[in-house]
């Protein structure tokens, strides 16, 4: 989508909007200061949804590929953590003896 302000004056506050409305925003933006001509880039991350799942924090200076690797790997330690549960009620099953005495007890 590329958004282009009307109004000079703005300096891209409205474009904060398109956090508000999309799951993943990539900005470039162009602009005149002391006559020269500037650009910012703010490339696309991890989802907001993906951040929020995993409680990672952004800090101002955090690249997009350490925000990136810091949820990849939340999100990782968390499926090594489920297949483990996995196994191990799988173990338990493996285990069990349905034809003893206290098979069902609690």
């Amino acid at each position: 989508m590329i958004y282009q302000s009307q109004e000079l004056e703005c300096k891209g506050a409205g474009r904060i909007q398109f956090f508000h409305h999309f799951d993943r925003v990539g900005i470039r933006s162009a602009y005149r200061s002391d006559g020269k001509i500037l650009t910012r880039t703010l490339p696309p991350s991890a989802s907001r949804k993906m951040l929020a799942d995993t409680d990672t924090r952004v800090v101002y200076g955090d690249s997009v590929k350490s925000v990136a690797e810091r949820v990849l790997k939340k999100y990782q330690d968390r499926i090594i953590a489920d297949t483990a549960e996995k196994f191990d009620l799988r173990e338990e099953i493996e285990k069990a003896e349905p034809y003893a005495l206290d098979f069902r007890r609690l």
